[in-house]
């Protein structure tokens, strides 16, 4: 994942095919999400252009994309499982 110091309409139209958009923090901030050596070789081209951007450590998953749905049904299972009293989860 990255941070880009650019806008979410910019960010839609200069992404490779296999890194998405995925939150939209400010008007000109945005956060990428994709495999990680896609994602390392868009930034890089990005540093060129002068373009801010920052890599954000996500323990090697691509977060808010198409990448994270095989786990969907597992983390529903999951969750399941888990109720809430007030503020605590109770496992």
């Amino acid at each position: 994942m990255a941070a880009l110091g650019i806008t979410w309409s910019e960010a839609t139209n200069c992404c490779p095919i296999d890194i998405f958009p995925s939150c939209h923090n400010v008007e000109d901030s945005v956060t990428v999400s994709g495999p990680r050596d896609s994602v390392k070789v868009f930034v890089d081209a990005l540093k060129t252009e002068n373009v801010f951007v920052r890599e954000v450590d996500s323990c090697g998953f691509a977060f808010h994309s198409q990448y994270v749905l095989p786990a969907v049904g597992k983390l529903q299972t999951a969750l399941e499982k888990v109720s809430f009293n007030g503020r605590v989860l109770i496992f």
